[in-house]
């Protein structure tokens, strides 16, 4: 998935709220972005890659910055996906760079709706967000996962197909159920079960140490010598 835009549209912020962190450098200074910015994201259960671009304006005597521009629209036909952003103040300068970019299925979001509001948005435009108010982000995370899902046929739930998955979601849903009876009485029993439920999912995501690899190796399979 690529974010495009054009600069201060607030693709940078738009890439730290999906990914939980700070990834890319915020600032109101036009060209912060210079070069391609890529996460990794777990979307219902399906690996993304996000990535932020420069900014993309029609002039600019700045040689970096066009470099910058040139690489973000290269990244985007190669993508499955982009989403467009622009400031809501300024729909029209926005979407005329976008025109060009943007397919069909793509999604198209105007920023800043704290300060532009609602009654300003351009043709095609699914909704307005305010990444600073936090106004229509969890909407863009809900169609954004859908879409996702579309694009990969993955249009339901993802499925534990292991037994061994299943018997670990399932002990660690006893042991919140456990932390929760004793979080008020006994916060320091409620925490050590909360550790083990955190113990039990990392068994399905790969956080865990060697010998625990090579304890389950041993246990689930025949091995000789």
């Amino acid at each position: 998935i690529v974010l495009l835009g054009p600069p201060n549209a607030g693709k940078s912020s738009l890439l730290n709220y999906l990914a939980g962190s700070d990834a890319a450098i915020v600032s109101d200074r036009p060209g912060t972005t210079r070069d391609l910015v890529e996460v990794r994201l777990d979307l219902g259960g399906i690996p993304v890659s996000l990535i932020d671009t420069a900014g993309l304006r029609e002039l600019t005597d700045d040689s970096i910055e066009q470099e910058g521009m040139r690489r973000a629209r290269e990244r985007a036909v190669q993508a499955d996906l982009r989403i467009g952003l622009y400031d809501g103040r300024d729909p029209a300068t926005g979407t005329a760079i976008l025109t060009e970019t943007l397919r069909d299925g793509d999604l198209l979001i105007a920023n800043k709706a704290d300060l532009a509001g609602q009654d300003v948005l351009a043709a095609g435009t699914e909704f307005a967000i305010s990444l600073k108010s936090g106004e229509g982000t969890g909407r863009l995370l809900e169609v954004l996962t859908r879409r996702v899902r579309e694009l990969t046929g993955s249009v339901e739930e993802p499925r534990l197909t292991r037994l061994r998955h299943v018997h670990a979601v399932e002990a660690a849903m006893l042991a919140l159920q456990r932390a929760l009876t004793q979080l008020e009485t006994l916060p320091e029993l409620a925490a050590e079960d909360v550790r083990l439920a955190a113990r039990h999912l990392d068994s399905i995501t790969g956080r865990i140490d060697v010998e625990e690899v090579l304890g389950e190796i041993f246990s689930s399979f025949c091995v000789g010598k």
